[in-house]
């Protein structure tokens, strides 16, 4: 990787956004399609910091880092 393309990536990441609690609501922005379902991850998680998803036959697990960041891993 360049050093050109790792300048990039470090501008983009600090043009990022606040991250935002996990039990934070925000709204949609307008214009948003509000018929996509919407789970808040403490109701997904209730209290455990990783849970097993199975789709099409595959196991997947999801779960919270020290960062508090969401990560989901075959």
């Amino acid at each position: 990787m360049t050093s050109a393309t790792q300048n990039r990536r470090r501008d983009q990441r600090a043009k990022k956004p606040a991250e935002t609690a996990m039990n934070s609501i925000v709204p949609l922005p307008e214009g948003t399609n509000s018929a996509v379902p919407e789970l808040s991850s403490l109701d997904l998680f209730k209290g455990a910091k990783e849970l097993l998803i199975r789709h099409n036959g595959a196991d997947y697990r999801l779960r919270i880092t020290a960062a508090n960041k969401l990560i989901l891993t075959k």
